[in-house]
């Protein structure tokens, strides 16, 4: 396919209002949007998807993503474009009704941002994480993404593999409470200030 990437303009003045999530995620390619809309109609179609089917389907919209990423040579756009390819993925989630995978990609993506000094897009993006939080019950899971900006993502890390081993919501909790504590905050207070409660 022909990779033309395109940018949305978006003025960069100190009085510029931040941008929208969807001119960040703008910065993408027309084979990636089929990939996208095949994407929700295959995980909304069918009840029972078996894995390997699932992989597959992954794998071809993956494909398309990566090939467009690479097309692109200068940095600065190319890291854009990386970012704008993890929205797009969070937003199959998003219109599949799968809020917290929506939410996690979000949070993969600011994350980048954030490292790569993209304060604009970092801060659109914590924005929307945050205005969805209230929609996630008590999971392991939702408890890290509302810890997001309260312990380092390097934490949140730790706590997000301890999921992956198997710790239910009471231990990634209890593993939170003791983070929060060295670092000199009173989890009870930090903890009731996200919405936790013990």
């Amino acid at each position: 396919m022909t990779h033309e990437p395109h940018e949305t303009p978006v003025n960069t003045s100190e009085k510029a209002s931040q941008p929208s999530i969807e001119e960040i995620a703008s910065l993408t390619h027309p084979e990636i949007t089929k990939a996208g809309a095949f994407m929700v109609m295959f995980l909304t179609s069918y009840e029972n998807i078996d894995k390997e089917s699932l992989q597959k389907a992954w794998s071809k919209y993956a494909q398309a993503t990566e090939a467009f990423v690479d097309s692109i040579e200068e940095p600065n756009l190319r890291t854009k474009a990386q970012i704008a390819a993890i929205i797009n993925k969070a937003f199959i989630f998003q219109h599949t009704g799968n809020t917290q995978r929506y939410l996690e990609e979000l949070d993969s993506a600011e994350v980048y941002a954030a490292n790569e000094g993209l304060t604009d897009i970092s801060d659109t993006l914590t924005t929307e994480i945050h205005d969805h939080l209230e929609h996630l019950g008590e999971t392991p899971e939702a408890l890290v993404l509302r810890l997001k900006g309260v312990i380092e993502d390097s934490d949140r890390e730790y706590l997000r593999e301890l999921i992956d081993e198997g710790d239910d919501f009471e231990d990634v909790l209890n593993a939170a409470y003791g983070i929060i504590l060295q670092g000199g905050n009173d989890p009870d207070e930090v903890l009731t200030s996200i919405g936790v409660t013990q």
